[in-house]
């Protein structure tokens, strides 16, 4: 089964077109209006009735209209998601399956600045770099994990906050994390890793496990890595919404084998109060409460509050982004299992 959510990506060039505008805001009618007449465009009304209406401009170059939206300073950052576009072949009538086709300004100015970042997913540029992993007392490798990045066409890596930050703007979170969740398996079994690989997933770019994973098992199976040597670390675990969700994915990739890691734990205790139904052999400390650790007794309680939950539960206890070593002098007297950071090494 395959789901458009994971494969499609957005056309990037639509030249000569039927644009449709619509609000919901009245004001931002007489705005568009003034916009409009100003780039010299001229326009239908068409009345849905006596006081609604939206607007057709009739055969216009779609990217230069939303160049020129991009460049006015009439719209607010708020009112540019207030004010919808739908660009139609001009041989074409509108139906009810175009509706899903319908985008905010905002969306089709993000799309217009970001061409990059879509081309890189469409054509499935992704790179993986990997960071070591180390036993925290003798700082011998334990496993690597895998750091997604994007190559645009001129072979020049596009920032993971970047990629991420775009995507998730566009709709594009399902196809990336499934691109992701790929090169990571793909790359380790080329580059023959040993030891665990930790890979990311987002909890809500994944409908139905059963479904949305079904490839990501299947390429397992043919790079004959073994499931108990991957871990699959939830990204963002502080801010999940649907624990439920969660859960149901985690049990999904215990069943088939694999291990499960809970990332970035620091910036709140929502995610640790849900431990006893979430159970992930991991936990990840963030780098915002290793940094500095060593002199901060706000940082220390926190730490000691998940050596209280790894003495109850057996979880496992990495603490990432070490960059300093009174930080890790810190770490290496207390039973932390792991540590990773630019104090040892930098993603390769």
């Amino acid at each position: 089964m395959n789901c458009t959510k994971c494969t499609a990506t957005p056309n990037t060039h639509y030249g000569k077109v039927s644009l449709y505008i619509d609000t919901y805001a009245d004001h931002l009618k007489v705005k568009l209006s003034t916009l409009l007449m100003n780039l010299g465009y001229s326009y239908k009304a068409h009345h849905q009735d006596t006081d609604a209406f939206y607007y057709i401009l009739e055969n216009c170059d779609f990217e230069t209209v939303i160049d020129q939206f991009a460049t006015s300073d009439v719209f607010t950052d708020m009112e540019k998601h207030e004010l919808f576009l739908l660009p139609m072949p001009n041989d074409k009538p509108v139906g009810f399956h175009n509706f899903k086709e319908t985008k905010s300004l905002s969306y089709w100015l993000t799309l217009r600045e970001h061409a990059d970042v879509v081309s890189a997913i469409a054509g499935k540029r992704i790179k993986t770099l990997f960071h070591p992993i180390y036993h925290t007392q003798s700082l011998e490798v334990y496993g690597h994990e895998a750091l997604s990045r994007a190559v645009d066409k001129a072979g020049n890596l596009i920032s993971a906050g970047k990629l991420f930050d775009v995507a998730n703007r566009l709709d594009l979170l399902f196809n990336l994390d499934k691109l992701c969740r790929h090169s990571a398996i793909q790359t380790a079994c080329d580059r023959k890793l040993e030891g665990m690989v930790f890979i990311n997933f987002l909890p809500t770019a994944i409908y139905d496990p059963s479904v949305c994973l079904q490839t990501t098992h299947q390429i397992v199976k043919e790079t004959k890595l073994k499931p108990e040597n991957i871990v699959f670390e939830v990204v963002e675990s502080d801010f999940v919404a649907d624990y439920k969700h969660l859960v149901t994915i985690l049990e999904h990739y215990r069943g088939k084998g694999y291990q499960t890691a809970l990332d970035d734990i620091g910036s709140g205790y929502s995610t640790l109060t849900q431990f006893d139904r979430l159970m992930t052999n991991y936990i990840k400390l963030d780098m915002s409460i290793v940094n500095g650790i060593h002199a901060s007794k706000d940082k220390q309680l926190y730490l000691d509050h998940l050596l209280d939950l790894k003495r109850k539960t057996g979880v496992k206890i990495i603490a990432e982004g070490v960059e300093y070593q009174a930080d890790y002098d810190y770490i290496k007297s207390l039973p932390v299992d792991f540590v990773q950071g630019f104090l040892f090494s930098k993603p390769m």
